[in-house]
């Protein structure tokens, strides 16, 4: 209950008032201190009147305040380990090993969870911007680092083959700035990033914002630093059972995004694919059965 609990709230940040913001943002980067502390101590921390805490609750459909302290309990609870940290989340699996639901049916009801609350969360507008900045940016710099990596290369291998304009940032080197060294208003950034946030990708977007550069987010939560400073944040939970964040929901995202440029983009996305496909035949890139058998028997 407290994780769906959790979850409503992050998807309810936007439309939040200022002051409720500023008390959602401490509840969703503390949530344990809403299961340990009393209303009014939580309050002093967040720097806000305890009033705003139930004004909070109330805003997203919760009953009461003690309805929604209930629900961060239960959730804190059911932990063996605070889990802020991967070694944390690896100890309370470890911990769990007696509980004999399966683990594999347990991950995927987690990323299956995911993907539900990204489509209830009104995501279609952000989406449709997203692709149309995308789609008519000059060039496409891609930014993941840490967990956002494998996001950002899977991204790049795939766009790359309808939209020759997206290339991926390279770190190596130090050549964060060369990268983004001659972008402009015509240029556009997606970049990627869950919880643990990497500090080169929010480097990277604050220096291509002051540039005028476009930057499209895509994260685990409304209120993440790289959501908050992005001109549009799609925004995908990585909750999971495993002592890593999952991607799983932000790869469907991402085939989601593709799919939703591919569709508005002109014929000749269609001519690079086709191009591109029989290359790869041309090269021997993919594997051909009868190919490989009538070698062996020369």
């Amino acid at each position: 209950m407290g994780i769906d609990m959790h979850t409503r709230l992050d998807a309810a940040f936007e439309r939040l008032g200022p002051r409720l913001k500023i008390a959602a943002r401490y509840v969703l980067d503390h949530p344990d201190d809403v299961a340990l502390y009393s209303m009014r101590t939580l309050a002093e921390r967040a720097g806000v009147a305890p009033a705003t805490l139930s004004r909070l609750a109330r805003a997203i459909q919760c009953e009461d305040y003690e309805t929604f302290r209930h629900s961060y309990r239960a959730m804190v609870a059911g932990r063996h380990d605070p889990g802020a940290s991967f070694a944390g989340r690896a100890r309370a699996l470890k911990a769990d090993a007696g509980n004999r639901k399966e683990a594999m049916r347990e991950q995927a009801e987690a990323v299956v969870g995911n993907i539900d609350n990204f489509l209830a969360s009104g995501y279609r507008e952000s989406l449709d911007l997203a692709a149309d900045i995308l789609i008519s940016a000059r060039s496409v710099q891609v930014v993941g680092m840490m967990s956002g990596f494998s996001l950002a290369i899977y991204a790049h291998y795939v766009a790359s083959m309808a939209f020759p304009n997206w290339s991926l940032l390279r770190t190596q080197g130090g050549s964060i700035a060369n990268s983004l060294y001659d972008l402009s208003e015509e240029d556009a950034v997606i970049a990627f990033s869950s919880e643990p946030y990497s500090r080169a990708t929010m480097v990277a977007c604050q220096d291509a914002r002051a540039a005028g550069v476009k930057v499209v987010a895509m994260t685990d939560r409304r209120s993440a630093p790289l959501a908050r400073i992005a001109d549009v944040a799609l925004v995908a939970p990585a909750d999971s059972p495993h002592y890593f964040p999952s991607i799983a929901a932000q790869v469907t995202v991402i085939e989601g995004l593709l799919s939703t440029m591919l569709k508005r983009a002109g014929s000749e996305t269609l001519t690079k694919i086709e191009t591109i496909e029989a290359a790869r035949h041309a090269y021997g890139e993919y594997w051909d059965e009868e190919k490989e058998a009538s070698s062996a028997r020369s």
